[in-house]
């Protein structure tokens, strides 16, 4: 696969809390970022320089072109309308393959990899493709179900190697940017990337570990167990048994959801009006260090 052409246009400009966001972009300690900003932070201009970055990479590390690079905001409609127009942009002509397609608000590239811009409302109809790299926009007001049952299983197939180091890597990456909205999903991811959150905590449990391969032992032996229980005759007890379960992961939702209506005025008010970062806790960047995205 061919790098894309060298060009001279001018790189987008990125201010020093825009910079620490993007420093840390397309590391293995760092697939998933998330970044809480008020208003005005200018989270449009940053999106333009990492979907150029995620471009300029796909190409150089071989990504399959079927690992598609998108930009998703809650409707098709206000992604077409926010970042449409400033990915056009963002993507020099000498990298294009062709015209933009206006209809599907597609760009093909000379390497092959597709850019989109995509409404997460309608998530069921993104299915088919692979991803290299999602930035998701007004994450708050997406919904869950997007991330979990799509976005993050098409990232999860994504394979390369890095040329320079031939390293191999699995796993596409993703920027989740959004304003405070309450204590729901978009507070949850970013209190997860902190130092001491979830994610610390189960890298402490299970280091060394394939959870994947676990959680699909369990739900094996579940069905097995089941399937043995039904051959019985008991359909009784697998009914109960279904039904416990769903009154405990139910219990523990409206648990989750009161403990997050209980903090969210505090939250959104000491938020409202910057930009903060969600990320691995030793960042190394200086002010005045910033990159000029390429």
């Amino acid at each position: 696969m061919s790098r894309l052409p060298r060009t001279y246009d001018q790189p987008v400009k990125l201010t020093p809390k825009q910079a620490n966001i993007y420093v840390w972009g397309f590391q293995p300690e760092a697939r998933f970022r998330d970044a809480v900003c008020g208003r005005r932070f200018g989270k449009t201009f940053l999106g333009k320089a990492e979907m150029r970055r995620a471009a300029r990479l796909a190409a150089e590390w071989g990504v399959s072109v079927e690992d598609e690079i998108w930009y998703g905001a809650p409707t098709f409609k206000q992604a077409k309308r926010v970042f449409w127009r400033r990915l056009k942009q963002a993507i020099p002509e000498a990298w294009r393959a062709a015209r933009p397609n206006e209809t599907e608000c597609s760009i093909t590239l000379k390497s092959g990899h597709i850019m989109r811009v995509v409404g997460l409302d309608n998530y069921d109809n993104l299915r088919g493709s692979g991803l290299f790299f999602v930035l998701v926009d007004e994450w708050a007001d997406c919904p869950w179900a997007a991330w979990e049952e799509v976005l993050r299983p098409m990232l999860s197939t994504c394979q390369y190697t890095i040329p320079q180091t031939g390293e191999s890597r699995k796993g596409g990456h993703a920027l989740r940017i959004g304003t405070p909205k309450g204590f729901n999903h978009c507070y949850d991811t970013y209190r997860d990337g902190q130092p001491g959150g979830e994610l610390d905590k189960l890298k402490g449990q299970f280091d060394g570990l394939d959870i994947e391969a676990v959680k699909g032992l369990l739900a094996k032996a579940g069905q097995d167990e089941e399937t043995k229980l039904i051959a019985e005759g008991k359909l009784d007890e697998v009914i109960s048994r279904r039904t416990e379960r769903l009154r405990t992961d139910l219990d523990k939702q409206v648990k989750a959801a009161n403990e997050r209506a209980d903090k969210a005025e505090a939250f959104a008010a000491k938020y409202s009006d910057i930009g903060l970062w969600c990320g691995p806790s030793r960042c190394g960047y200086q002010p005045g260090s910033e990159p000029a995205s390429t």
